[in-house]
């Protein structure tokens, strides 16, 4: 009698294409979910820093750069920045002769959306660099808000996680 071999059988192959369609399917999916995440939160994100500038420039706009420095006095004083539901903020104001208030050391300015490496972890790239925005309130007078990126990197690593329990 000839032994059936299980490798070489129409069941076995169907079996295995079906495999491996699941595993791209699942794999086009898990790439598609991962951007849509990253970019929903970088949105997120980016609108809180636009909201802080916009609040910072209206206090600049209606009682001048005491106000401005008074509004980020109490932006970093909130509790929005003290680990509650946001990650950390950071901002900066300074003209010409350095930091005028903030919790960032004084730097050359910078416009637009950009990211820094973290002042408490170092790290520039990744899970805990601070994405934020450069912008002038007025000439010579530099604003950076940004934000601790590090919530973001985590809520990623659990979604690819949970893919790799998934496909497993």
């Amino acid at each position: 009698m000839r032994r059936i071999r299980v490798l070489h059988t129409e069941s076995f192959r169907l079996a295995a294409w079906f495999a491996t369609l699941f595993l791209a399917l699942a794999g086009i999916l898990l790439v598609t979910i991962y951007w849509i995440v990253r970019d929903s939160e970088t949105a997120a994100l980016v609108a809180a820093i636009d909201a802080d500038i916009r609040t910072i420039e209206n206090g600049y706009r209606g009682k001048g750069l005491p106000e401005a420095i008074e509004v980020v006095h109490q932006r970093l004083g909130s509790p929005e920045y003290s680990g509650g539901d946001l990650p950390g903020g950071y901002i900066l104001i300074q003209d010409g002769s350095g930091r005028l208030a903030g919790n960032l050391e004084p730097r050359a300015p910078q416009l637009g959306l950009f990211s820094l490496p973290n002042p408490r972890t170092g790290l520039a790239g990744g899970a805990h660099a601070v994405l934020g925005k450069g912008v002038f309130l007025a000439p010579g007078v530099y604003l950076y808000v940004g934000r601790d990126t590090a919530t973001m990197a985590a809520a990623r690593t659990r979604l690819l996680q949970a893919f790799a329990w998934i496909a497993a």
